[in-house]
């Protein structure tokens, strides 16, 4: 199963999340930086917002989950993660966890 063939997305909130880190090293911040610049970033717009306030009301969601989880819904993308349990009970979102596989 190929997970990433050409492209790949993350949401911005990825991007703050990776970068946000307080201690965060200099040499862990270039590799990350390098993995942000190779993706796609999908930023906030009204359909995201609209998602992720739906996803807030119909579940116990932390914000950047449901956020992450609207721009995957909105944007018909597969969220590749280990952290399964905070996406799993979003209806219709699909979601790999790659040491599964």
């Amino acid at each position: 199963m190929v997970l990433i063939d050409r492209q790949f997305y993350i949401s911005v909130i990825n991007k703050i999340e990776l970068l946000g880190f307080a201690g965060i090293t200099v040499n862990e911040e270039l590799k990350f930086q390098e993995l942000i610049n190779a993706a796609n970033v999908l930023d906030l717009d009204g359909d995201i917002v609209n998602s992720t306030i739906e996803i807030r009301k119909q579940r116990k969601t932390k914000l950047p989950d449901a956020i992450i989880a609207a721009t995957a819904l909105v944007n018909k993308l597969t969220i590749i993660t280990r952290n399964t349990k905070d996406f799993d009970k979003i209806e219709g979102l699909a979601v790999v966890n790659p040491y599964d596989i």
